[in-house]
């Protein structure tokens, strides 16, 4: 019994990942980030109106003061620079940080008008419809943008003795390496799995169990884990707990894994999220440092890269964050 007891034990310890137990929060002075990204002109339809109602709708009185008589003297009216001034209003937008965006932007717009109405419609159009083109521009840019954290705050209150094992449920059971599976993969528990830290795993996507089965075949690997949602305190965007998809342990690194998907690179989501991933892989290392503990490192890896004859230290060396 003694003997079986302290087997036991060795193996629970040979499986074990120490993940330090550190608080990375995104609490601090807000700071709104937009990823770049190009106008879809479909919300843009305004048409030309006529000059006489349009003088007749005209709200803002430096536009008023460009009335000669009955008609609109739209000499050195600059469309680029009048649409910027609707934008400087929003409070998220810092004008001088994402001038290259707006720039862009507000030039696909006029580029778009120009395109079908020349340059008189489309000064007329600016002077008529500025708010709500500014608008549309702002309503557009908030689909991409993240919030960032003038600072993270951390916390490191010690290591666990043991990773949290997670509970699934699913459809059917088959063994990590059965390739003739052709239904949900989301439904099925993969078993038989050696170098993982628990013998059983579910994925959310093909990448992520190819990649499985990449660390089950690199002599590199110790051990990997997929993490449970407690086993990080890590949050992003207004505190959304962020779940990394892998833990990884070699000889000397302890490696945050995030598989994505070519459409997801620019997304600001995960923008945020691999931003507090490198954040905590940085608090971690420094804490591993004093503590003789291994260092980590933040590795987000496009889908396409993981093929079935991929080397886990390849992909290590090359996707790595810093």
């Amino acid at each position: 019994m003694l003997y079986q007891t302290e087997e036991t034990h060795r193996a629970a310890v040979n499986k074990f990942i120490p993940i330090p137990h550190i608080k990375v929060t995104d609490a601090g002075v807000e700071e709104y980030v937009f990823v770049g990204f190009d106008l879809d002109m479909a919300d843009f339809t305004h048409v030309p109106i006529k000059n006489e109602l349009l003088v007749q709708n005209l709200e803002d009185m430096q536009d008023r003061q460009r009335i000669k008589g009955g008609a609109i003297d739209f000499e050195g009216y600059n469309p680029k620079k009048v649409i910027p001034e609707q934008l400087r209003q929003k409070p998220e937008i810092d004008y001088e940080k994402c001038s290259k965006l707006l720039f862009k932007l507000i030039t696909q717009v006029c580029d778009h008008y120009e395109i079908h109405y020349g340059t008189n419609g489309t000064q007329n159009i600016i002077m008529m419809y500025k708010r709500d083109i500014g608008n549309k521009i702002y309503k557009q840019m908030l689909q991409h943008f993240y919030c960032e954290k003038g600072f993270l705050q951390e916390e490191a209150v010690g290591t666990r003795d043991y990773n949290l094992q997670r509970s699934y449920s699913c459809a059917e059971r088959v063994d990590l390496f059965f390739d003739n599976y052709t239904g949900n993969i989301q439904s099925v528990l993969f078993e038989s799995v050696k170098r993982g830290v628990f013998s059983a795993a579910k994925f959310d996507s093909r990448p992520e169990l190819v990649l499985a089965r990449v660390l089950e075949t690199d002599t590199n690997v110790q051990n990997w884990l997929r993490p449970a949602p407690q086993e990080f305190n890590i949050t992003y965007n207004h505190g959304h707990n962020y779940e990394p998809d892998f833990v990884v342990e070699t000889d000397d690194t302890i490696y945050l894994v995030e598989v994505k998907g070519e459409d997801k690179l620019s997304d600001p989501d995960v923008i945020a999220k691999k931003k507090c991933g490198i954040r905590y892989c940085e608090v971690a290392s420094r804490r591993g440092k004093a503590n003789g503990y291994k260092q980590w490192q933040y590795l987000f890896i496009p889908s396409k890269q993981v093929m079935p004859n991929s080397s886990f230290m390849q992909l290590a060396l090359r996707f790595q964050e810093t």
